[in-house]
């Protein structure tokens, strides 16, 4: 046997193995289409063409109801179309007013506010008249992004301002503080140095004039006596003087 004869065969082996398989899925599965068939005493089991006409009616039923809820919702869709090209215009012009300050069609607004939409439970309102968002001003009311970054610059210009003066106070409170309490970078003396020192000269000064305060005293009284005996001395002089003048006559 030539080698093309055995590869013939192998492939005429392996294709009957192949269809084998599909007669046994065939014949295992087999449908009974014009039929239904047996459960074995749970009642018949709609099989083939039977349940193929089910599965069609269900589809004829969704696909009823489909065009029953497209045909109720036909008018609302037609209303929603006719209605949204103002809404569009209505919310283009409330963001370009954001943004802008200027309507969508680059109009300015004069004393343009941003309001804010309404909530109640959570839930956004909507206006029944045009069925758009329920706007509230604010309490504070907001403006366009333009003139709110032109507040924020001159709040921001305030703030530098406000910066640079505590800067300035700052240094001087540095000086003061230096003024006060002394350099020791500089190796100056502070107001306080010097008032302790001041303090403590005073208190020497106390010092000293509690410990002259008894010499003062003795000093006096010394002088007291010494007066004393002066005019006692010159009494008794002159008295000498006297008796001396006297003897003489």
């Amino acid at each position: 046997m030539t080698k093309l004869g055995k590869i013939l065969v192998f492939v005429n082996f392996v294709l009957s193995l192949c269809f084998l398989g599909i007669a046994a899925g065939v014949a295992s599965n087999h449908i009974d289409w014009p039929g239904t068939a047996k459960a074995g005493g749970a009642g018949e089991i709609k099989a083939g063409i039977a349940s193929k006409t089910d599965e069609i009616k269900k589809f004829q039923e969704a696909c009823s109801a489909a065009y029953t809820r497209f045909n109720a919702a036909l008018a609302d869709l037609v209303k929603v179309e006719q209605e949204r090209p103002a809404k569009r215009k209505w919310y283009a012009d409330q963001l370009s007013i954001l943004a802008t300050g200027k309507d969508a069609a680059q109009k300015p607004i004069q004393g343009a506010t941003v309001s804010n939409l309404k909530y109640v439970n959570g839930q956004l309102q909507v206006d029944p008249k045009t069925g758009l968002p329920a706007l509230v001003e604010p309490i504070q009311g907001l403006k366009p992004i333009p003139e709110m970054m032109d507040d924020l610059k001159a709040v921001q210009a305030d703030v530098q301002k406000v910066m640079k003066d505590v800067a300035k106070h700052i240094q001087e409170e540095e000086r003061l503080t230096k003024e006060i309490n002394g350099d020791p970078k500089a190796k100056t003396k502070g107001l306080r140095d010097l008032l302790a020192e001041e303090v403590a000269v005073e208190k020497n000064l106390q010092g000293e004039l509690e410990y002259l305060r008894p010499l003062r005293y003795n000093r006096q009284v010394e002088a007291a006596l010494l007066l004393k005996r002066q005019l006692s001395l010159k009494a008794r002089l002159d008295e000498l003087k006297n008796l001396g003048v006297a003897a003489r006559f």
